[in-house]
């Protein structure tokens, strides 16, 4: 009677907490659209966005979808967008991808709410989550069309599921997530990174459970809808999934790829280390979170240039450690620690400023040992930046240095002021 009583008030307390979340994420969304311009490339399409919306048009006219890879194959949004609004695919772009930004702010409200149990911290690591000028929330708003936001909601759905599969199996649910996994993966690939760890829900030690088969029907269904997709899109270039693959995984060096997870997830990268016992104690107790963010990771070096977006994909996992590790510390962090740490999660985030513009547009043309310019380099770029100097993989050579040393004294002053505070605190009162 008592565990039914608690099920029913936990379940009352979600309904008010998702309604503060969305109402977070309407005031989020209307200062950006005030905020934010467009990407000027290709009148608002940027890059990428050239082949969804060719893919649309011609989805609208009943025609094959015939465009560059990988963009032919994901063609989720596309058929969305025509379908939303048929003389107009950008518009459904943007319908199609507010409403997968909204629908995935609240499966993290339920997602969090499973792995940190303080409200506040929940909302504090939600709002960097939207705050993140590379994520899915901003990064809407300059480039509308996409094909990542239903797709990260799509991981996050599973994420979740897998979270109610590790206690109670249904086949109900397992179908849910079947569908989900099929349509996410129409959208983009990246969809396929939740359903491939889903299996490890319910894995006991270092062996998997006897209903573990059930749960590779998700990753099934996500690989037959990969494998549709590709019956259904026509590539017009010569583009290769392992080529791509093999191209980065060579291009990229380890400063640069540090560098786009500092800028993705700025100072607060820092807390799962200093709640390193804690953070591994979660990792090793949820085999499908980790796994998850061993997948992300792997993604964010041989996914292509934009390192931060590729391994944002992480976030889920990211900022549950970042709030767990976050209720031990603010028990015993002076207060100034804290409120200098939110302050430069606030300039990490570039929260106020908006993307820039590009002033090339093929970034090939600028030199890597180019000169600062008018740039000033503190954990962002500040002064007059173009789009480009934002990313770790294009920025100039020297900026990218500047920053790495700048992250690195932030990460050490941090930590060591965060852990002397924590060594002072008893067991009891950590999480």
């Amino acid at each position: 009677m008592n565990s039914v009583t608690s099920r029913g008030t936990d379940q009352g307390r979600l309904v008010p907490e998702l309604f503060g979340a969305f109402a977070l994420f309407v005031a989020v969304n209307i200062f950006l659209a005030l905020t934010q311009p467009q990407i000027d490339v290709n009148a608002g399409l940027g890059w990428d966005g050239v082949q969804y919306a060719t893919v649309a048009r011609q989805l609208a006219e009943g025609q094959q979808p015939s465009a560059e890879a990988p963009f032919v194959y994901r063609i989720g949004t596309p058929l969305l967008a025509v379908l939303i609004a048929p003389n107009d695919v950008v518009s459904g772009f943007r319908i199609a991808n507010l409403a997968g930004n909204a629908l995935t702010v609240l499966l993290l409200v339920v997602w969090f709410r499973h792995h940190v149990l303080d409200l506040r911290i929940r909302f504090a690591v939600l709002l960097a989550f939207m705050l993140a000028w590379h994520g899915p929330i901003r990064f809407f708003w300059f480039y509308p069309v996409a094909s990542e936001h239903l797709a990260f909601a799509a991981n996050v759905a599973v994420l979740v599921a897998g979270q109610r599969l590790r206690d109670r199996l249904s086949l109900g649910l397992v179908g849910v997530v079947a569908l989900v996994a099929f349509a996410g993966t129409l959208v983009r690939e990246t969809a396929l990174l939740a359903p491939a760890v889903l299996p490890l829900a319910r894995l006991r030690g270092l062996r998997p459970g006897r209903e573990t088969a059930l749960l590779l029907i998700p990753l099934v269904a996500g690989l037959l809808a990969f494998g549709f997709s590709h019956r259904v899109g026509s590539q017009t270039n010569s583009y290769s999934y392992l080529a791509a693959i093999v191209d980065w995984f060579r291009e990229k060096s380890v400063f640069v790829y540090v560098l786009g997870w500092l800028n993705a997830y700025g100072p607060l990268l820092v807390l799962p280390f200093v709640s390193w016992r804690a953070s591994l104690s979660f990792l090793r107790t949820n085999p499908m979170a980790t796994a998850f963010l061993l997948a992300a990771t792997v993604l964010g070096w041989i996914g292509g240039q934009d390192t931060e977006r590729y391994v944002y994909w992480a976030a889920p996992v990211v900022y549950v450690l970042a709030g767990r590790a976050l209720i031990a510390i603010s028990a015993s962090a002076p207060a100034a620690v804290l409120a200098g740490l939110g302050f430069l999660q606030i300039v990490s985030e570039r929260v106020g400023m908006a993307i820039p513009q590009p002033r090339v547009v093929d970034p090939l043309t600028l030199p890597p040992e180019r000169g600062l310019g008018n740039v000033a380099y503190l954990l962002t770029p500040f002064g007059d930046p173009q789009y480009f100097d934002l990313w770790s993989f294009w920025m100039p050579r020297l900026a990218k240095a500047i920053l790495l040393v700048e992250y690195a004294v932030c990460a050490i002053v941090l930590f060591a002021l965060l852990t002397r505070a924590r060594a002072g605190v008893s067991p009891a009162r950590r999480q």
